[in-house]
């Protein structure tokens, strides 16, 4: 599972979010204003399960994903132009649902909070119009010959079949998407995803094993 586990690493990684898996369900919303600045709203969904995936097969020394209050906010105001609104945690189930709210003023703090990294988005604007550019899930490595533990994903298809990945984007004008590889080209839909690739509001969904599970890499390209 050594592979598979590094895979989870790079979607869409936030400052506390260590390792997504996929019995993690993650939605995120964006709001951006013409002047830049604008709110990101996330909730994500955690399995209980979650550490006892993260412990099998030699796997004991990945970090758990954070959850708290005080992880985040410790994040979050190490980025200029960024700050907490709202949060809110409960239980329900087996699941722990986490909801946060983040205002940032320019593209820079929404960018830092979404991929610190800055290898996976960027987002340029003016007067006129945007782009906006974001790899939910980077490709495989070539050189990592270790092959996926298809058992283990099956498994996990099996276990957390509504654990979703969601992302919806609105401007202050109309928007079209594009669909794209882990390398910024355009490439059709999943089958398996639900789309909106024009209006006001553009959105994308998808099963979180579905997702990872596509070597090549999937992201968006928004013009607005």
């Amino acid at each position: 599972m050594k592979n598979t586990a590094k895979k989870l690493w790079i979607l869409l990684l936030l400052p506390v979010f260590i390792l997504l898996n996929s019995c993690i369900g993650l939605s995120i919303d964006i709001q951006l204003n013409r002047n830049g600045s604008g709110r990101l709203t996330m909730e994500y969904r955690v399995n209980q399960m979650f550490e006892t995936l993260g412990s099998l097969d030699g796997n004991e020394n990945f970090p758990i994903l954070a959850t708290g209050r005080t992880d985040f906010e410790r994040s979050i105001e190490q980025i200029p132009g960024a700050r907490i609104v709202s949060y809110n945690q409960r239980e329900r189930d087996q699941d722990t649902f986490t909801s946060i709210v983040i205002d940032f003023d320019n593209p820079r703090a929404l960018l830092a909070v979404l991929d610190p990294s800055g290898k996976d988005s960027d987002l340029t604007m003016d007067s006129r119009q945007g782009q906006f550019n974001l790899i939910f899930n980077s490709p495989d490595d070539p050189e990592d010959e270790s092959g996926y533990d298809r058992e283990m994903m099956e498994l996990m298809r099996l276990l957390f079949t509504d654990y979703i990945f969601s992302f919806n984007f609105r401007a202050d004008s109309n928007s079209t998407m594009m669909v794209t590889d882990g390398f910024g080209r355009a490439v059709p839909s999943p089958a398996s995803a639900d789309v909106n690739l024009s209006g006001r509001n553009v959105s994308f969904a998808m099963n979180i094993t579905d997702l990872i599970s596509i070597t090549e890499g999937l992201g968006v390209s928004i013009v607005w």
